[in-house]
């Protein structure tokens, strides 16, 4: 009921704004819609600009203060490389987290085809995926939900019977022979088998290129479009690889964050296929790495995972993105000094998500620019008008989040942009979920 009393006062907005921003004087920043959604949650709309340098900004703001809301990383089936629909992943998550996802807008970007996340991913404290990416920018959150945007890098260190190994692959393996971590967002058993063989996994690429392609607003791939039967070989391969390797499973003590130990309990040394559940992790130490000693069953080890910046802060959650478009107050694109050369994907006008964080990081601006809306009066915005955009509106630090086709702001089930068509949308890799605990709807 409330989703649908929500849904007809959208409508309502949509066809009022409209009507009244034809009435005002010519201006470029004007505040079409300013409502609260919940307490410390407000949605607000704006016009930016004139004719074809015009765009829409859906924009929500949330007060780090009000503690009955969170800020939650929302990451599709749980899966390491798994995507789907933004709605799907809201519903997934709201139905195992007893929480309502008031709003949501996708997050990082995903490599195609793979569909495995660009850059450090990581949820409650449980790495989705280790490594950064190029120079790119990540967003840390620390147990707060305080936002630290700054250009991340993260170590990993695996200590057994006081022996220390560097961990450079979580999730997946590039080489049989490294050390490799596995958790529950690799699947619930590894390898993990999905039902796939290379045939269907086959098929399934050539439907993510063809959607790619139709919507042509790709990232920078490393991935070759003629390669794709390659790729479904390999990711069957990695499969039979894992099946062979020697592994150890273990369950973890102590609640996992970044910057701080995590202690695990040895369980069992096996091969072929290992179940785990969310509190266990799996190490795997390669085919033939003579280097790696073995621990013993019950023995402890431990896992800690570091940042090179604010080694002091132990964070919870990250995510990241490129380029940032706002450093302490400063509205300037950071896109070549993170590895940015594609000329489309900056000076375009482009759908946009973005992250921001006012001055005092007491309020967590979550912005989405469509390239059409239900009234057809969005252009997109270039790297730069966001950057500007997002200063004026309040933003101190701001980054650039996955957009084009993936760009999407959810609020209470709907598409903010045109609620008739929520459903049609791109499938996407995770989201930034605004939630209350359903006890408190």
């Amino acid at each position: 009921m409330f989703k649908q009393l929500f849904f007809f006062i959208f409508i309502f907005l949509i066809f009022f704004e409209t009507e009244a921003s034809s009435k005002k004087k010519t201006s470029s920043l004007v505040k079409l819609i300013d409502t609260t959604l919940f307490e410390g949650l407000k949605y607000q709309k704006y016009k930016v600009g004139e004719r074809q340098n015009q765009f829409i900004a859906n924009v929500l703001r949330l007060d780090l203060n009000n503690r009955n809301l969170s800020l939650d990383i929302l990451k599709s089936n749980n899966l390491y490389n798994h995507v789907s629909k933004i709605n799907e992943i809201i519903r997934y998550n709201d139905s195992i987290d007893n929480k309502y996802t008031i709003a949501a807008i996708n997050a990082n970007f995903w490599k195609a085809y793979s569909n495995k996340p660009i850059g450090t991913l990581i949820k409650n404290g449980k790495v989705i995926e280790l490594k950064s990416y190029k120079e790119w920018s990540s967003i840390f959150f620390d147990e707060n939900n305080i936002p630290y945007i700054d250009n991340f890098k993260v170590n990993c260190i695996l200590e057994i019977n006081k022996k220390k190994y560097n961990i450079s692959e979580f999730n997946s393996r590039k080489d049989s022979n490294q050390i490799v971590i596995y958790n529950s967002f690799a699947g619930k058993s590894i390898p993990f088998i999905n039902g796939y063989d290379i045939e269907n996994t086959y098929k399934q690429l050539l439907f993510e290129k063809a959607l790619l392609e139709t919507y042509d607003d790709s990232t920078e791939s490393d991935i070759e479009f003629n390669n794709l039967l390659e790729i479904a070989k390999n990711l069957e391969l990695n499969k039979s690889i894992e099946n062979k390797i020697n592994k150890i499973l273990l369950t973890k003590i102590n609640d996992e964050t970044i910057n701080s130990p995590v202690k695990f309990i040895v369980e069992k040394i096996d091969t072929g296929i290992i179940d785990l559940n969310e509190n266990q992790h799996i190490i795997s130490p390669g085919l033939n790495n003579y280097l790696f000693e073995y621990p013993k069953l019950n023995d402890t080890v431990s896992i800690t995972i570091h940042t090179n910046y604010l080694q002091d802060k132990i964070f919870i959650n990250a995510l990241t993105g490129t380029p940032r478009l706002v450093r302490n107050g400063k509205a300037v694109n950071e896109a070549k000094k993170e590895g940015l050369k594609s000329k489309r994907f900056i000076y375009r006008k482009l759908a946009r998500t973005v992250f921001g964080v006012d001055k005092n990081k007491k309020e967590i601006i979550l912005v989405t620019i469509p390239t059409k809306s239900l009234n057809n009066m969005s252009n997109g915005a270039n790297l730069s008008q966001l950057a500007t955009f997002m200063k004026l509106i309040g933003a101190y630090n701001a980054i650039n989040l996955d957009g084009g086709g993936s760009s999407m702001m959810i609020i209470n089930g709907f598409n903010i942009d045109n609620p008739i068509i929520t459903n049609m949308t791109r499938r996407i890799s995770g989201a930034i979920g605004i939630r209350i605990n359903k006890g408190e709807k």
